[in-house]
């Protein structure tokens, strides 16, 4: 009899562990997850997305540059009402995307327009 409850002990102790095992297997894919959909996807060189859109207006089909596109909602691919779209004269080509600024790069550039350019001559007149 003393047997059988010391393998019967062994056995519960045991039966715990393959739960365990698995709710934390499922844990650690469900963080994975997570983590990996609210990942940030921007890029550091400027690049958004595609470089051309079909965009159809008017049940007519255009391939438009991204880059030209003004409105930031109107910048996925399908029937649209209206686009508004910027393109540089005379070479009509999409306008450069804005370039990130830093703090120091601000004051760099208000610390050079502070200094003049040409020497003021102060001397007696």
């Amino acid at each position: 009899m003393t047997v059988f409850s010391l393998t019967r002990l062994d056995w519960h102790r045991s039966g715990h562990l393959l739960p365990l095992a698995l709710a934390t297997a499922l844990g650690a894919g469900a963080i994975t997850l997570v983590a990996y959909l609210l990942w940030p996807t921007w890029s550091i060189d400027g690049s958004r997305g595609p470089q051309r859109l079909p965009v159809s207006v008017g049940g007519t089909l255009f391939n438009v540059p991204g880059a030209a596109i003004r409105m930031k909602i109107q910048r996925h691919s399908g029937p649209q009402e209206r686009i508004d779209l910027a393109f540089s004269y005379p070479s009509l080509e999409p306008p450069d995307a804005p370039r990130h600024v830093s703090a120091g790069e601000v004051d760099e550039e208000m610390a050079q327009a502070d200094r003049p350019h040409l020497p003021v001559d102060r001397g007696a007149s």
